[in-house]
């Protein structure tokens, strides 16, 4: 009983429902199109493939006009523009033969800026040869004008360099001579000194000393004999060895007791001995190789001098005092760079000579061009205005050749527009007939004529739309009332 009551409840929801969508639906087909009834809608359903075909139709549609329309304004448009190129053309002036005004032009700038290169060319002429001026005041040695100098045979380079090395070798031999010399003093002094110290508290003789005073002792005793056995006479240079000795026995005693000591200090001081005779025998080789090294300065710097004497003479020709080889190859350095220079001055004048040249042959053969097409030039007009008048007057017939060609161009161009924009407006206006005839076919069902807009069209689809969503709201209320 309770399932009955509810599905009588239900059921009377849902016919409530159906009336509502009914109604709805009813209400909005009344305001798209009065008198129709929700039974003869359906008439007006349409399928996908339908409401797809009118869409592209109305969009082929507002093409169609996009494009008849806009072959209608470039045809209007190619007309007027066509008008108004040939009147251009009318009024157009003739152009005269310039090729013989451009071919002087031509030859003009191969040239370059003739009078800027001339004014350039004597201004740098002026310039060089005060350079050469002031350098030839500065070389030094030298007091004659510069084409003297350009005279001048110069001695080599090679020669120079020979020299240089030469004189190089020979003052290097002198250092090191000078610096062995140097060294060997110095070695010779500190033996000196060495020894000084060695024999500060105690002479230290050598074994040459105790020969020396024994054989002097050998000489008083022989004296001695010969004085006391013999009854010779006194050995005088005996006793000049022994001035403080009275007699012959007293100095007698005093040379045995300096041989005596002499071999005492040898034998209790034999290492310092030793090497106290060692600094004797050094110190008198290095006196013997300082003197051997002073003989060696003395040749080298004759050899130097011999040398220097005939660098002196190399240049007595040219009547330089020469300073050394290294500085004169640069003296020679820079009179070649002088002499180059000089030449370079004299390149510049002829330069500017054949530019000035040059200038008046142009001048004169631009203004016989520009007589033959009737320009006048000025008597007395300067090279640059001349050409100036030739470049304009060149530019103003080019142009007006240009124009001319321009204005041809143009008007064939626009003869072609007009023929195509013709084309494409007839096109046009068959294809929109065309779509005018299957725009009717297709929008007659839903009751519209063919001056119908796509926009109203797709507007009614829409709504119908709607009005159809609503009937299927009632229809599934009602399916589902048929199945309780």
């Amino acid at each position: 009983a309770n399932v009955h009551a509810q599905a009588a409840l239900d059921s009377k929801g849902l016919r409530a429902g159906i009336h509502q969508h009914n109604e709805s639906a009813q209400q909005a087909l009344d305001l798209l199109r009065p008198g129709l009834s929700l039974t003869s809608v359906e008439a007006l359903r349409l399928s996908k493939p339908e409401k797809g075909k009118i869409q592209r139709l109305g969009a082929e549609g507002a093409r169609l006009e996009a494009s008849a329309e806009s072959a209608h304004k470039a045809l209007h448009s190619a007309k007027a523009h066509s008008k108004k190129a040939q009147a251009e053309l009318d009024q157009l002036e003739e152009s005269k033969d310039t090729s013989a005004l451009a071919d002087c032009l031509e030859r003009a700038a191969e040239h370059g800026k003739l009078e800027e290169r001339l004014a350039d060319a004597e201004a740098q002429a002026a310039l060089s040869e005060e350079q050469v001026q002031a350098d030839l005041a500065a070389l030094g040695l030298w007091t004659g004008d510069i084409s003297a100098l350009e005279r001048l045979s110069l001695p080599a380079e090679e020669t120079m360099r020979r020299f240089e090395t030469d004189l190089a070798a020979a003052d290097q031999r002198l250092a090191d001579t000078k610096k062995e010399g140097s060294r060997i003093q110095q070695r010779l002094k500190d033996k000196e000194k060495a020894l000084a110290e060695l024999t500060h508290m105690r002479d230290l003789p050598s074994v040459k000393d105790l020969t020396s005073d024994r054989a002097l002792r050998d000489k008083g005793w022989r004296s001695v004999r010969r004085v006391w056995l013999e009854g010779g006479d006194l050995d005088q240079d005996f006793m000049n060895h022994f001035s403080d000795s009275s007699d012959l026995a007293q100095a007698y005693e005093t040379s045995v007791a300096r041989a005596d000591n002499t071999s005492d200090v040898l034998r209790d001081y034999a290492d310092a001995v030793a090497r106290a005779e060692a600094f004797r025998v050094e110190i008198q080789d290095q006196k013997e190789r300082f003197n051997d090294i002073m003989a060696q300065r003395d040749a080298l710097q004759e050899e130097r001098t011999d040398l220097w004497n005939r660098w002196l003479k190399l240049w007595e020709p040219l009547g330089i005092e020469p300073l050394t080889p290294r500085e004169m190859a640069v003296w020679v350095g820079r009179a070649g760079e002088l002499r180059r220079k000089a030449s370079d001055v004299r390149e510049r004048r002829i330069a500017a000579k054949q530019l000035r040249e040059d200038m008046g042959r142009m001048r004169s053969d631009v203004a016989t061009a520009l007589a033959c097409i009737a320009v006048q030039a000025p008597e007395k007009i300067s090279y640059a205005a001349v050409i100036e008048l030739a470049k304009r007057t060149v530019q103003h017939h080019d142009r007006l050749r240009q124009n001319r060609l321009d204005l041809d161009l143009r008007i064939r161009a626009i003869e072609e527009e007009i023929e195509n924009s013709t084309e494409r407006k007839i096109e046009s206006e068959r294809n929109l007939k065309e779509w005018s005839a299957d725009w009717a076919r297709t929008i007659s069902r839903l009751g519209f004529s063919e001056d119908a807009r796509p926009d109203e069209v797709n507007d009614f689809i829409l709504a119908l739309d709607d009005i159809f969503v609503e009937l299927e709201k009632a229809k599934e209320k009602q399916q589902r009332i048929d199945a309780m």
